[in-house]
């Protein structure tokens, strides 16, 4: 269950245009709204419409949902690399 939700995170982050993207990155590094809107000089309301359009592109409910997805994505994307590193040895 766990890897179909990462796989499909994926899939619907790359729908996601840069700006969002970007947003998302910095929602999973756990940065609040304003930290976003001064790192990406965007106003606050600009960054509180992505945020909500992320969430519901992505069709996660919860920021601390989209964080733990993220993660296993992360350690997923990871392995992967490991396993591509061992096949070389």
């Amino acid at each position: 269950m766990l890897m179909h939700l990462v796989d499909e995170f994926h899939r619907r982050v790359k729908l996601l245009n840069w700006i969002e993207r970007r947003i998302l990155h910095r929602i999973v590094r756990g940065r609040t709204n304003f930290q976003i809107s001064h790192e990406l000089g965007l106003s606050l309301r600009a960054v509180k419409v992505h945020r909500k359009r992320v969430l519901e592109m992505i069709g996660i409910k919860s920021v601390l949902e989209m964080m733990r997805v993220a993660r296993f994505a992360r350690m997923k994307e990871e392995l992967q690399g490991d396993e591509r590193q061992d096949a070389n040895l």
